[in-house]
């Protein structure tokens, strides 16, 4: 696998509530130097209540897969999938679920593909922006 193509990031959920300085401090999002505090705070109050929403349809004790990202010029080679499916073994033996969340309607049917199922299609109260909650039991995980 080419290792600096794809990044994954998981965690307990009880642990997915990060601030955006505090995402934006360990290199999760690499912010234009543009970017006003307006855009900048809309974001942050956009993921704080799409994770709300994602432990709103969760138990307590489960994984959150929390960023995957391919590279543009990586897209399509698989790399997305052998990275989650890795992650899904990690997670497996100390968590039964695994949540993650997402904005764009185009990965639905990739995470579908992997084993998770759509728990919930909200859409996020500041930034009038649909979500899609999604749940694997790691026990039939890929």
């Amino acid at each position: 696998m080419d290792e600096e193509s794809a990044v994954l990031a998981w965690l307990p959920l009880a642990s997915a509530h990060m601030s955006l300085i505090d995402q934006v401090r360990c290199g999760i999002w690499t912010l234009p130097a543009s970017w006003s505090w307006g855009p900048l705070l809309a974001m942050g109050k956009h993921e704080e209540q799409a994770v709300d929403l994602v432990c709103a349809s969760a138990p307590r004790d489960a994984a959150y897969l929390y960023i995957v990202g391919v590279a543009p010029e990586a897209a399509g080679r698989g790399l997305g999938k052998a990275i989650i499916v890795r992650a899904l073994r990690d997670m497996a033996p100390q968590f039964r679920t695994c949540m993650l969340k997402t904005d764009q309607p185009r990965n639905v049917p990739m995470y579908r593909h992997l084993g998770f199922h759509v728990v919930a299609h909200e859409i996020v109260p500041s930034s009038g922006s649909p979500v899609w909650i999604m749940r694997q039991d790691l026990s039939t995980a890929t």
